[in-house]
């Protein structure tokens, strides 16, 4: 098994540790790009923040921060030898894990698929950690178009982007790092100075989508408000423009300083529809 074997949108259907029930029912995404990936977890049964998403950060009431300070997610490299994969988190809603996170993966073709939609069934058994997943790419096993790349936005903050066929994974970091003494994001928040300080540290985003000829529509996101919004993804000026097309939200612009895999993708809405923009420059 290589790398680009495991190039796809997965989504978990098992979860397995010694000391918990099996979870079958955490709304969970792994979008995996030549080298990079975005992985977003939602427990099971996630209240909705409010009765209406909020608008944005500035929006989010303080009991709320605590419920989105619950979600996990992360985004950074993927490296795969000997049967053993390695994510290196580069972005991560929650505190650094004690260990590496490894795996031994295991890629079971066409078996009979447990959630509707799926083909190969990938088996992960922990390296460091007790536990086995279980893995089901979504849609047709096959060779996809890919590309990902990694970057910074205006606030230098750093920025992942991954395209697998349809599927769009984004990541952004918040502006802030995390106490090193915290044991998750929730403890963080809980000690923060103020609301305002508290925000910042949930301030991270995880989001993972579709890509049609309407632009990439956001499925699910660490952030509520971003859920449903359809972004327009174009290049200006060496940047990658991600444009919500309304006045009321702004414009991400990301500088991407490294690229992996057929780079057009970052700027087209589907495979063999380019969105309107401007040439794009080549990408080192």
């Amino acid at each position: 098994m290589e790398l680009g074997d495991l190039v796809g949108r997965w989504r978990r259907g098992l979860l397995r540790t010694p000391h918990a029930p099996d979870d079958r029912s955490s709304d969970v995404t792994w979008v995996q790009g030549p080298s990079r990936y975005v992985d977003l977890r939602l427990p099971a049964g996630d209240p909705p923040v409010t009765a209406a998403p909020p608008a944005g950060l500035d929006d989010v009431a303080p009991a709320d921060l605590l419920r989105l300070a619950g979600r996990q997610g992360f985004a950074g490299t993927c490296r795969l030898a000997g049967g053993v994969a390695s994510w290196q988190r580069r972005i991560d809603l929650q505190p650094p894990a004690p260990s590496p996170d490894e795996g031994r993966l295991t890629l079971l073709p066409r078996p009979a698929g447990e959630l509707p939609g799926t083909s190969d069934l990938l088996v992960e058994t922990g390296v460091h950690a007790s536990y086995v997943e279980h893995w089901w790419r979504d849609g047709p096993a096959g060779t996809l178009p890919a590309a990902c790349a990694s970057g910074h936005d205006e606030q230098g903050r750093t920025v992942i982007v991954v395209r697998a066929g349809r599927f769009v994974g984004l990541a952004r970091d918040r502006d802030v790092a995390l106490p090193a003494d915290v044991r998750d994001l929730a403890e963080a928040v809980r000690g923060a100075a103020d609301v305002g300080a508290a925000r910042r540290l949930v301030d991270c985003e995880l989001s993972w989508g579709r890509a049609d000829p309407s632009g990439w529509r956001l499925q699910a996101s660490s952030l509520p408000w971003r859920v449903g919004v359809t972004l327009r993804p174009r290049w200006t000026g060496g940047r990658l423009e991600l444009s919500a097309g309304t006045s009321s939200a702004p414009t991400d612009r990301w500088t991407l300083t490294d690229v992996t895999g057929q780079e057009s993708l970052l700027h087209r809405f589907t495979p063999s529809s380019p969105a309107p923009s401007s040439p794009a420059p080549t990408v080192r």
